[in-house]
């Protein structure tokens, strides 16, 4: 079969693509390599799958590329659609450690290369594009790379660039496409379902998180955390768990604050001293008895399906925003709206938050940030 692209004209290894384009980030894991030894046959990890908080050590790196996932040989052989890519082994040794194991440790393809002078190297799933660009970084030929990259392409990307453990390479280069790629859509955040803006915003925070972008980082975490209305999840990206587990923490909690301040006001309000008279009391407390049992906030309980943080907070201050008419036998219009301040919900949940503070990468990523530690040092102490 002709090789669809030539990264180096006398390359000495073709990387097969198989079933390119799979689906992505919508409950996909990543797709893996595929790699033989003569004398072990490779046990699933999670390696290639969902990623890791922390960047593999030198010391225990052929022992992870060992524990990659191996494709049987029929669902490889049903794959009727693959692309071919000619590259030069010197340019992935040096780039990707994932790379130099599988072509210089104990691999059926490492012996082959060893004693052919080349060998074929086979990945399932890549998107073309993304594993393009990626390779072209690695060989050196930055005319090559596109002016732009969107959301999508640039997380595809990252997941490449994360699996094959050389983020900090493309990094340099896909510095000229983060701004655009990362901006907030706040347009999408009309969607009455969230199913355009969750989605989109786990996006950023992928790329956000592969790349290090401490703002932007901070920025659509807090949107997560603030308006997603059921656990946040990584939707396939390789997101550390720790991560995950960090953002539903903080919403979990926000939603629980909120709640309870709704419980202790309802409590109050009839023995609140700097409020109105008995009526007005009264018509605070029931309507802010019908707002709980209307969508049943007494019994609610984490996970705190269908909640947002952001529009519980809102329903909450727009209890009453119109209040109700009290007759008035000496007004000319008779009955007026009561307009006392303490009716006002705004008023009654001022301190009611809105959005939730996001996740510092700092936290998360102390290694990254840090000029006195190692990666081993933080290894197992994210949570």
């Amino acid at each position: 079969m002709p090789v669809t692209h030539v990264l180096d004209p006398n390359g000495d290894v073709t990387l097969i693509l198989k079933d390119p384009d799979a689906a992505f980030a919508h409950g996909c894991l990543a797709p893996q390599q595929i790699y033989e030894t003569e004398t072990e046959t490779p046990s699933p990890s999670n390696f290639a799958t969902n990623g890791t908080s922390f960047p593999p050590s030198s010391a225990n790196l052929e022992a992870e590329a060992r524990a990659k996932h191996r494709a049987d040989d029929a669902s490889l052989s049903s794959s009727s659609t693959e692309i071919r890519f000619q590259v030069s082994s010197a340019h992935l040794i040096l780039a990707s450690p994932v790379f130099k194991s599988a072509l210089t440790g104990s691999w059926k393809e490492s012996v082959e290369f060893k004693t052919k002078g080349t060998v074929e190297l086979v990945a399932i799933g890549w998107n073309e594009e993304a594993l393009l660009v990626f390779l072209r970084i690695i060989h050196c030929m930055p005319l090559e790379l596109p002016d732009k990259m969107p959301l999508e392409a640039l997380a595809k990307l990252a997941v490449v660039a994360d699996f094959y453990d050389c983020m900090k390479l493309i990094a340099f280069f896909a510095d000229t496409w983060l701004t655009t790629a990362l901006a907030p859509d706040y347009d999408s955040l009309l969607d009455e379902d969230n199913d355009r803006f969750i989605p989109r915003n786990t996006l950023r925070l992928w790329v956000s998180w592969a790349f290090h972008q401490e703002d932007a980082f901070k920025t659509h975490s807090q949107h997560l955390i603030s308006y997603a209305r059921d656990s946040i999840t990584p939707l396939g990206l390789p997101l550390p768990e720790t991560v995950i587990d960090a953002m539903n923490r903080h919403r979990e909690a926000a939603i629980a604050d909120t709640l309870n301040q709704l419980m202790a006001k309802k409590r109050e309000i009839l023995t609140f001293k700097p409020g109105c008279d008995t009526e007005c009391k009264v018509r605070i407390r029931d309507a802010l008895n019908k707002f709980l049992d209307k969508d049943r906030l007494h019994s609610v309980t984490a996970p705190y399906p269908d909640i947002s943080q952001f529009n519980l907070a809102l329903a909450a201050k727009n209890i009453l925003s119109r209040g109700w008419r009290v007759y008035h036998e000496n007004d000319s219009k008779k009955w007026r709206y009561h307009k006392c301040r303490h009716s006002k919900f705004s008023w009654i949940f001022k301190e009611l938050k809105y959005r939730i503070p996001g996740l510092d990468l700092k936290d998360l990523k102390p290694w990254y940030f840090s000029f006195d530690c190692s990666p081993d040092d933080y290894r197992g102490l994210a949570d």
